[in-house]
């Protein structure tokens, strides 16, 4: 389970550099 948990903070961490490049 905690390969998950380590995938899902990843795809966040993706996410929001995506939305921050985006605001940019």
């Amino acid at each position: 389970m905690r390969t998950y948990w380590l995938h899902s903070v990843w795809v966040l961490g993706f996410f929001l550099s995506l939305f921050s490049l985006q605001g940019k």
